[in-house]
């Protein structure tokens, strides 16, 4: 993980005590901790919410076309020959069914609680231990500029940060931050408590983008384990704190650009199959799938990993692989 816990130290002004974790050699929030705490034991509401503007947030399942950009921040971590069916406008082939569409609801929601708690903490506290802006329906629109075009995102919230010192709790400098809430299966969940973010994760291209569009030196990414339940020896909670990688935000301008100045999506590489021919993610959740692997085809196989169930497995086209 990007955070060791600490003992929680208190402060020399009054305030319930505050979480912390070590990084980069510095003591930095354990927001993690926080919301757990906040969502155990519920109390009267401090803040304000605009209820209206966060219920159509969550209801838009009903109603979304997945119209808008042809290039999102939020997909900055995906693949290079997907973005450019994207910019190019290849009709999807896939259509997004009611188990994704139910998934990304969960995401909404699980955004609006937390973001609400976090908001509930800082607003408990009497000093609190950082600023939080820019959430749920005031999210700020950020972008990055690659080839005259503004690529845009919504970040869901922005954060200003004390560094402080591990020993004694005491300022030593002030950063800013992007947060981000992901909901995870229970695979994802478990990965990211042993090891936070990769580059090979996707959500790690969204979060530098966003980070080089609001010049923010971390992101702290909270993650909820939707599959959690009241058995489990762990909070559903897990956080982690993400330096900028200026190198990969180089990258990412670059692949940007290739995608804005290419002719076809074709002339970028897909993903190859594994070596028993099955299509692995994200291509098995790609929404142009059929055009990027043609002839690719479903089978439904007993699961080896979980006894009386069967999984859906695609597989690429023998004569295109």
């Amino acid at each position: 993980m990007n955070g060791q816990r600490m003992v929680p130290w208190r402060s020399d002004m009054e305030g319930p005590i505050e979480h912390y974790v070590h990084v980069d050699g510095h003591a930095m929030p354990d927001i993690a901790s926080m919301v757990n705490e906040r969502i155990s034991n519920p109390e009267e509401l401090l803040c304000q919410y605009d209820t209206e503007a966060i219920g159509s947030t969550i209801l838009r399942q009903l109603n979304d076309k997945r119209g808008g950009p042809i290039l999102r921040l939020s997909a900055s971590g995906g693949c290079t020959r997907a973005l450019a069916y994207n910019w190019h406008e290849s009709a999807p082939t896939v259509p997004i069914d009611s188990a994704s569409r139910m998934n990304f609801a969960i995401g909404d929601l699980t955004e609006v609680v937390i973001v609400a708690a976090i908001k509930e903490c800082l607003a408990a506290s009497e000093q609190p231990a950082f600023v939080l802006e820019n959430t749920l329906e005031e999210q700020a629109t950020v972008h990055i500029d690659v080839a005259a075009l503004q690529i845009a995102g919504h970040p869901d919230g922005l954060m200003t940060v004390p560094l402080r010192n591990r020993e004694d709790g005491s300022v030593e400098g002030v950063v800013r931050a992007v947060l981000e809430v992901k909901s995870m299966s229970d695979y994802g969940f478990r990965k990211f408590q042993r090891e936070g973010l990769t580059e090979n994760d996707s959500y790690y291209g969204q979060i530098q983008a966003y980070m080089m569009a609001t010049k923010s030196d971390y992101t702290y990414v909270i993650a909820y384990g939707k599959q959690s339940t009241s058995k489990d020896t762990t909070p559903p909670f897990e956080g982690a704190w993400i330096p900028a990688n200026p190198e990969y935000q180089e990258a990412l301008v670059d692949k940007y650009r290739r995608v804005i100045e290419s002719d076809s999506p074709e002339q970028f590489a897909r993903i190859p199959p594994n070596r028993k021919g099955q299509l692995v993610f994200p291509c098995t959740y790609c929404t142009h799938l059929h055009t990027c692997h043609a002839g690719a085809y479903d089978k439904v196989e007993e699961s080896k990993w979980l006894q009386k169930t069967t999984k859906v497995r695609t597989y690429a086209a023998k004569d295109n692989s």
